[in-house]
């Protein structure tokens, strides 16, 4: 029992998927609480921000993180590499920012409803994407440790005070977003004592600038592509149906915060240790792929199950009697789920290879698809017709990015079927 205990908290890929848990549980159980604490309307709108976070968190990991996690087995001076990224993302994070701020002038009914949250807004976002960089920087370089402590910190202050807010009756949406932003507090001083000691040139920022942005410009576009792609009909929705159907949606989303556990875990420990084995072999890197993913697969595969068959309790726990309609939503969302976990490996095998022109090539094809479709799918089906668009998006991915790897002999379908 002792070496299983011991065995625990040593072992890296343990570690990985114990704060993965942390992390997307905490983001699970939030927006349960904030599903009761809001009124459907402002809880469409807290899920419209939620989608621009994740679009911006994708724009900037594109330039900054994700070049950083395929390079950073190579490089030689990694000190002063991860110096650089953390420097590059704060500056990207501060132009962000600014953005938001300057958008909020605009005069648009969506935007004019948060204006006046838009302070809260910009903390939220600026402590999200940090976190973002943060989790995946740490797993790079092994630090894992530390990570586990910032985002376990995090989580307590998240849970404790959107628990409070929902004992006492709180419901103005400027006051909980403010309550959530300042949770981020703590990876801010972690981040600080981590990197105490910290140094970097003008000369060092230039020269693996350059490099991230020649490396990240197709990742950059593919994000935006991947963005739109994937969100396109869902925000669509939204604006079609209304927000208490982008609501509705988002909330089922949050059901599967524990398959985005798996699917994070895997990612984030997957993509450098392929990469390095990369570098002894082609081979090396399937065969790593094909056994970790086959292990990934039976757990994977029990929850979409469990997710299945009991939807429409699981819908009602979530978010109340007043969500009991959308139960169909999770059954189409377990279809989904089983195409994107297929396509898992084939994705990670195009990142190593730095195939990122496919990537982009890809999402542009189901964009396309989305915005010729859209319109027929959610005046035939509502909602419907949104998983529909989701599902056929990802077999188009699937079926292209497949037949490039073959041309590359790189082969991963077996396992992922």
């Amino acid at each position: 029992m002792k070496r299983r205990i011991v065995k625990l908290v040593t072992d890296s890929k343990a570690l990985i998927l114990m704060d993965q848990v942390i992390f997307s549980g905490t983001s699970f159980a939030t927006t349960l609480f904030l599903a009761r604490l809001l009124s459907p309307t402002d809880f469409g709108l807290y899920s419209t921000l939620v989608l621009v976070m994740y679009f911006l968190s994708g724009m900037i990991s594109a330039l900054v993180i994700q070049p950083f996690q395929v390079n950073y087995a190579s490089e030689s001076n990694k000190k002063k590499y991860s110096n650089f990224s953390i420097v590059f993302q704060l500056i990207l994070i501060t132009f962000i920012s600014l953005f938001l701020w300057f958008i909020s002038f605009i005069k648009f009914d969506l935007i004019h409803s948060m204006k006046e949250s838009i302070v809260p807004i910009i903390v939220l976002s600026a402590g999200f994407l940090l976190q973002d960089y943060f989790r995946r920087l740490m797993i790079t370089i092994g630090s894992i440790r530390t990570l586990l402590i910032a985002d376990a910190l995090i989580s307590v202050a998240q849970l404790t005070t959107v628990f409070i807010q929902l004992l006492i009756g709180a419901s103005d949406f400027k006051q909980i977003l403010l309550a959530q932003s300042l949770s981020y507090l703590p990876l801010l001083f972690i981040l600080i004592y981590h990197f105490r000691n910290f140094s970097i040139s003008a000369q060092t920022m230039f020269s693996f600038g350059q490099k991230h942005m020649l490396q990240g410009k197709w990742l950059l576009m593919t994000n935006i592509i991947q963005w739109w792609s994937g969100n396109f009909i869902i925000v669509a929705s939204g604006l079609l149906i209304g927000p208490i159907a982008l609501g509705a949606f988002r909330l089922v989303q949050s059901l599967f915060g524990v398959l985005n556990v798996l699917l994070q875990a895997f990612e984030n420990y997957s993509i450098p240790k392929a990469a390095t084995l990369l570098c002894e072999s082609a081979q090396s890197a399937q065969t790593y792929l094909q056994n970790i993913s086959r292990k990934v697969a039976f757990l994977f595969g029990g929850i979409l199950l469990i997710l299945f068959a009991f939807a429409d309790q699981f819908i009602i726990l979530a978010g109340g009697e007043q969500y009991a309609q959308f139960g169909f939503i999770i059954r189409g969302m377990v279809i989904l789920y089983i195409l994107i976990f297929i396509g898992y490996p084939i994705r990670i095998g195009i990142r190593i290879m730095m195939m990122d022109k496919i990537f982009f090539t890809g999402y542009c094809f189901t964009l396309i698809f989305n915005l010729l479709t859209f319109k027929y799918f959610l005046s035939q089906w509502s909602i419907s017709g949104v998983l529909t668009g989701l599902i056929l998006s990802q077999i188009i991915l699937i079926i292209y990015w497949q037949y490039t790897l073959y041309k590359k002999q790189f082969r991963l379908w077996k396992l992922s079927i």
